[in-house]
This record gives C-alpha cells, structure tokens and sequence, in this order.
C-alpha cells in the first residue's frame, strides 16, 4: 500500500490505488479551524465495491503513521462508512455512479489501533464513476474545541452525474467562504451539508499535534483522482 509525501503548498492531481498522500506541512503556525476539499472522481470498477471501503479526508501527526499504517500516531477528519457502494450503470447523462445508501462522510479519529467513528448519518450521497465529467466535491471543515473538535462537511446529494459537478473557480470562491455553510452558495449543484459530529473529543497534548493534511483510499479498484486544496480560516 504506498505512501506520497506532498511537500510543497501548490495543489496537484493525484492518483490512489490503495494508498495515501500527505501534505506537509500543514500551515505555518498553529490553526484552529481548517477546510479542507478534494475535487476528483473515481474510475469505474463495473460493479458495486464491498466489504466497508474506506475513503477518509482529514488531519494527522507526522507523515509516518497515518491510514496505512496498522498504528496510527493520530488521524482526525471524515471517512465512509457504507458497508457497500451501490454501482448506478447510468445516469441522466449515461455514465456511471456510485451510490452511498448514508451520508458520504462520518466523522472519526484514530489513535494507535484504536479507531473511534461517528455512525453514518441517513440519507444518500452519489459520486461519479467517470472520468469523463468535471469532478465532484467533497469537504470537510474542522474546529478545535476543548476537548472536542467540530467537523463538518459537504459531499454529492440525490443527484446524479453533471449535476453534482462544481467548475473549480465555484471551489475557490467556496474555500474562501465565511463558514461552510456559505461555502455551499458557490455550487451551482445541489449538496448536502450537516454536522457530523459536535462531540468528537481529541487530544492533541496526549496524542500527538495535527500538523498534516491527508487523504486515504484502500482499494485497488475502484481509483481515486483529486486535486486537494486547503485553507486555514482560523
């Protein structure tokens, strides 16, 4: 399962087939709230993908223990939970999609072995199977509390294909945003935002400073490609 170190700010296109990348370092100085977005789509694996796929944005101590690890030193964002990826052969614009019969996104943290999640929360989440549309969006924000962080997020609503889309000019002007609530304002598509958690404890002084950006995918089939992009609002 590999690993890529980014180790600059500029944005870049990346690939994931059973890995993780990494942005270091995070910002300069400490933050207390982040966004954080990926603008990318998966390939088409022809079928459903089971057995718990785990796709997980968020933030990390340190660039060597992270999701591929066993052991994490510690990792908090947003990951699926879906036990199953439904596969839709085609949408309103002929292409394939995958459908989360949960929000896309549920809050959680790991520490060592030990991985703490919030449930899935009711709704459905699609995300494009095709690499021949624009993207599609998935954020996250988190707020340091004491002691828990806030973290939520905006992925695909009940539509398919072209309309859960977002031009990159509508994704700046979103990361940009007074709150992720606004953010959502500059999708011409619809999306959905909640709260995932408002009671996710984390400990930075015991567990180890959150000072990396990263992403995480565990299957080979279907990939994952994305432009990650970041701005520290507090």
């Amino acid at each position: 399962m590999p690993q890529e170190i980014i180790t600059t700010y500029g944005d870049r296109r990346m690939t994931l087939s059973k890995g993780e990348c990494i942005r270091a370092p995070l910002v300069e100085g400490s933050w207390s709230r982040l966004r954080i977005a990926v603008s990318g789509s998966f390939t088409d694996s022809g079928g459903p993908v089971i057995g718990y796929p785990r796709l997980a944005i968020g933030v990390c101590s340190g660039s060597t223990n992270v999701m591929v690890a066993g052991s994490a030193d510690h990792v908090v964002g947003g990951i699926t939970g879906s036990a199953s990826w439904g596969r839709n052969p085609n949408d309103d614009f002929n292409q394939a999609s995958y459908t989360f019969p949960a929000k896309m996104l549920s809050a959680f943290k790991k520490v060592g072995s030990t991985l703490t999640e919030q449930a899935p929360a009711s709704g459905t989440s699609l995300f494009s199977a095709s690499m021949g549309l624009p993207p599609n969006v998935l954020m996250i924000e988190i707020a340091k509390g004491s002691p828990n962080y806030t973290i939520q997020s905006i992925a695909p609503s009940g539509n398919l294909g072209q309309w859960n889309t977002v031009p990159l000019p509508y994704l700046l002007h979103a990361m940009l945003a007074s709150s992720i609530h606004n953010a959502m304002s500059f999708f011409d598509f619809p999306y959905d935002d909640y709260v995932l958690t408002t009671s996710l404890p984390v400990d930075e002084g015991t567990d180890g400073v959150l000072d990396h950006i990263f992403v995480y995918w565990d299957r080979t089939s279907p990939k994952f490609t994305f432009d990650i992009y970041h701005n520290k609002i507090a």
